[in-house]
């Protein structure tokens, strides 16, 4: 009897031993199991604040161009006028730039993302004066500014030329930065398609703003839209009303434009 109780107890310790050695070896594998798992959470909080981090290498915007006017920057029926060729001009050269304006006309040979644009068919100055504060709050570097044909036939080219200043000193004092680019009315008249004494004398005004606002620290250029200058003909303009272009003629003012802004185009890329 005693034997068989020795023999019980003997059993009785060496389960026991078995059991605890088991639940060691339970734990140490738990252990490890939650090591991992407090590893993979580590892991995953570092990639999650990596996410969140600012990001700290500086970002390279595209140039932001607001092209500003009349239906001569908006382009008619079926046409994106200049827009399209300046575009094209642009990108052959490797400007990295979007077109911005509160607006969009969707021609098909527009891309997306640049068929922005500020230009209203109709618009005479006081227009533009109107809707500045839409204007100014886009974001952008660069601003060209064609207008005036449509006021050719209401004030004198003193009266329109102290029109066009205003809205230069607007644009200015809103964006003492921006690179504004001014062209007056090109050579398109509402009779002949004549480059009338008025667009002259308009043109020379321009011309002087450009000069003096050069003179107080603003970037401001002149476009010389004359027919010397963006070689425009009457063979260029629209037989129907001598002001809209044809295909020539768009090409001609998107010539003159992109090389009188390629050189700050080259000085904003850097």
């Amino acid at each position: 009897m005693k034997k068989l109780l020795a023999l019980i107890l003997s059993v009785s310790v060496l389960l026991c031993l078995a059991s605890c050695a088991s639940g060691d070896d339970s734990a140490a594998d738990q252990g490890s199991a939650d090591g991992d798992t407090n590893v993979s959470a580590a892991a995953s909080e570092t990639e999650e604040k990596g996410m969140l981090k600012p990001y700290t290498e500086p970002e390279v915007d595209n140039i932001k161009i607001m092209l500003l006017g009349d239906s001569l920057t908006q382009g008619t029926a079926g046409s994106s006028g200049y827009r399209s060729y300046l575009y094209d001009m642009l990108k052959k050269d490797g400007y990295d730039f979007n077109f911005v304006g509160p607006w969009v006309i969707e021609p098909a040979f527009m891309p997306a993302g640049n068929r922005n644009h500020a230009g209203v068919g109709g618009y005479r100055m006081s227009g533009i004066k109107n809707d500045m504060n839409t204007f100014m709050s886009i974001d952008c570097d660069v601003i060209v500014m064609m207008i005036g044909t449509n006021d050719m036939n209401s004030d004198s080219a003193e009266g329109l030329t102290a029109q066009y200043e205003e809205l230069v000193n607007m644009i200015t004092k809103s964006k003492p930065e921006v690179r504004l680019f001014c062209a007056s009315a090109p050579p398109t008249s509402f009779a002949s398609g004549s480059y009338t004494q008025k667009h002259i004398d308009f043109n020379k005004g321009v011309k002087g703003i450009c000069e003096k606002k050069t003179k107080e620290g603003f970037h401001v250029t002149w476009v010389d839209m004359s027919p010397e200058s963006s070689k425009i003909t009457n063979e260029d303009l629209n037989p129907e009303d001598h002001v809209h272009p044809v295909a020539s003629g768009w090409e001609k003012f998107a010539i003159t434009i992109y090389n009188t802004i390629k050189s700050t185009m080259t000085e904003l890329s850097k």
